[in-house]
């Protein structure tokens, strides 16, 4: 009875340990206005990596969110950082 009393408290040990990711970009929240919002803006980061969100549209008030991108493995977030372009571009028809 111990000793399945042991596995089980190490099992939940185990189980509850949290793997470390590492923050590609962090998610970038904005408004498009020009004197009033701008509904249906396309908003992209200049960036051709595969991992970057390309169809994020606003909303009726403007508002966009550009999600967080995360990545498990060491390795590829380096890889990726290397490239990495923090430039926003906003694209509306009119």
């Amino acid at each position: 009875m111990k000793l399945i009393f042991h596995f089980i408290i190490l099992l939940g040990l185990f189980s509850s340990c949290n793997s470390h990711s590492y923050i590609y970009r962090k998610p970038v929240i904005g408004l498009v206005y020009d004197k009033i919002p701008l509904a249906d803006a396309s908003v992209a980061y200049d960036s051709s990596d595969a991992l970057s969100p390309q169809n994020i549209i606003a909303n009726n008030e403007g508002q966009f969110i550009l999600p967080k991108i995360e990545i498990d493995n060491y390795a590829n977030f380096i890889r990726s950082v290397k490239g990495i372009n923090s430039v926003i571009l906003i694209k509306k028809k009119g």
